[in-house]
């Protein structure tokens, strides 16, 4: 009888120290994620602000090429399209 509550003891006392691995291991899967998503938050703050610095310079560029191409010597855009397009206005 005495083994059998021996042999009890010693299998919780192992239960009790896998659930402690497994609990630390948990913690420590948790802090891991945390720090990814963190990192994963920051990088895509990032990504989108460049982003945006792109497509701000981009636009800007389109619009004094086209400002420059259409009004260079202060023609009206009803002038060009009537000499480009051959249009009857």
């Amino acid at each position: 009888m005495f083994l059998q509550a021996q042999e009890v003891k010693d299998s919780l006392s192992r239960i009790t120290m896998t659930l402690r691995t497994v609990s630390r291991d948990q913690l420590y899967l948790v802090y891991s994620y945390v720090q990814d998503m963190n990192m994963a938050s920051r990088n895509n703050e990032k990504v989108t602000l460049w982003s945006v610095v792109h497509v701000s310079v981009l636009l800007a560029i389109g619009i004094v090429q086209v400002r420059r191409k259409n009004f260079k010597n202060n023609t009206s855009l009803r002038n060009v399209l009537t000499v480009r397009y051959r249009c009857a206005w």
